[in-house]
């Protein structure tokens, strides 16, 4: 998990915004960390409800996760027509 909080240290809320609406490379979350987020999010009393719904930032606090694995894990449950 070490590789992921290096990988974004020092980039601003603001900065990482930006990438994500303008479809520029930012920060990737490693599947098995989206996959371990996913089966944690299954097995938590909120489910998978709460990951895909849930604030945000609660999210990744809850799970000790960084925001871009939940956004991650959010596009991944959505392309396998999971987020209904």
């Amino acid at each position: 998990m070490a590789d992921a909080f290096d990988a974004v240290r020092g980039a601003s809320p603001v900065a990482g915004a930006r990438a994500r609406s303008s479809g520029a490379a930012g920060p990737r979350a490693r599947a098995a960390d989206v996959e371990t987020l996913i089966s944690r999010a299954q097995g938590h009393p909120l489910g998978l409800d709460f990951l895909l719904r849930g604030a945000h930032d609660a999210v990744a606090v809850t799970f000790g996760v960084h925001a871009f694995v939940v956004d991650a894990a959010r596009d991944h449950l959505q392309a396998a027509g999971r987020a209904s």
